[in-house]
């Protein structure tokens, strides 16, 4: 006699399950909540992040010692033993900004600051594709990027954990001599990183459902930290002017659409070339009555250093720039003075308006 068989109820939703291979840093002393957003007759859930992995999971593969090649007389007769180590950074709660190393798969004490590798998110009731799980995903990346400053967010781990694994001491031939070592490379966070608590957590989604969109000169500007982080200099360089350049030209177009309403913006009328500390000073001082040179001479020295570098980089030369009549090549430290400046060129940008006074925030 056959079961009889349980009548399904109707689908009426869909619930994504993402891993990343990158960590959210989120503060685990107040508890995130789930949030619910309704766009278009459709209830979207978000869930806090979660953890999947292991203590000393990384999002790339362990080595495998069966697999690691040697020349036919030097392979050893039993598979290399490896020690598998993972680097975290921590942050300022757990004695950060610093880092800590995990042997073991298990956490022991576990950090307040935790880092998430995964994510839930609900799709109730939506119209037959009106809705994408992975741009409501991306977009909320972007957000929570941005505001806790988590510049890894979007991008990998690599930044943090560099590539090698593991290494070991070799005869001439190659034939190991001792057992492998666990690698334990790690970069400190810059400091400014903020971890994701519950106040960032629901304004990331507030502005998803109300449709803010992230300016992509932001997600240029956190690129670069992480193209320094990974030592490639000359991308690091190459983002930040043009996030810099995408900033001062959406300032332009918004000044210009606020004071001439229903005229197109075109560049020229106001951006008498294409040289960026020009735009910063002489062109908004002339449009606007405002100049990041003459409020923030500091800070603007520095962008016209970046721009002098980017000229180089921009025609395949060296990151290099010239200072008092000498051709230097630029380092983490004056990358990271780059990029503090560009970060205060940025919100300066972003508050100038006709009524904002001379000197405001600065």
């Amino acid at each position: 006699m056959n079961e009889p068989i349980e009548k399904a109820e109707p689908q009426i939703g869909e619930a994504g399950l993402y891993t990343f291979p990158f960590w959210f840093y989120i503060d685990t002393r107040t508890p995130l909540l789930s949030c619910d957003l309704e766009k278009g007759g459709a209830l979207i859930r978000i869930y806090p992040p979660f953890r999947s992995a292991l203590a000393n999971f990384m999002p790339m593969p362990e080595i495998k010692p069966e697999a690691i090649p040697f020349l036919p007389e030097a392979k050893p007769k039993n598979p290399l033993p490896l020690i598998h180590v993972v680097t975290l950074p921590t942050f300022q709660p757990d004695g950060g900004p610093g880092t800590i190393a995990l042997w073991s798969d298990q956490w022991g004490k576990k950090l307040n600051i935790f880092p998430m590798d995964s994510m839930r998110i609900d799709l109730i009731n939506s119209p037959q594709g009106d809705f994408s799980l992975q741009s409501i995903l991306h977009k909320l990346l972007e957000r929570l990027r941005v505001r806790s400053a988590q510049w890894w967010i979007l991008r990998s781990v690599d930044a943090f954990l560099g590539y090698e694994r593991s290494s070991f001491s070799i005869k001439r031939n190659g034939t190991p001599i001792d057992i492998g070592h666990g690698i334990v490379k790690a970069r400190i966070p810059f400091g400014f990183e903020k971890p994701i608590d519950k106040n960032v957590w629901r304004e990331s989604i507030f502005d998803i459902g109300n449709e803010i969109e992230t300016p992509p000169y932001e997600m240029l500007f956190f690129d670069a930290y992480y193209y320094l982080a990974t030592s490639d200099i000359r991308s690091m360089v190459i983002s930040v002017a043009t996030g810099c350049e995408q900033a001062i030209e959406t300032t332009f177009a918004r000044l210009w659409e606020a004071r001439n309403r229903g005229q197109e913006f075109k560049r020229g009328r106001v951006m008498t070339s294409y040289d960026l500390p020009t735009h910063l000073s002489r062109d908004l001082n002339r449009f606007l009555g405002r100049s990041f040179e003459q409020e923030f001479p500091t800070e603007f020295a520095e962008i016209r250093k970046l721009w002098d570098v980017r000229g180089r980089v921009a025609h395949g030369g060296k990151a290099q720039f010239i200072c008092n009549g000498n051709l230097l090549t630029l380092d983490d430290f004056q990358a990271e003075k780059i990029l503090a400046a560009v970060r205060k060129c940025i919100d300066w940008l972003q508050q100038l308006s006709f009524d904002s006074p001379a000197g405001l925030n600065s």
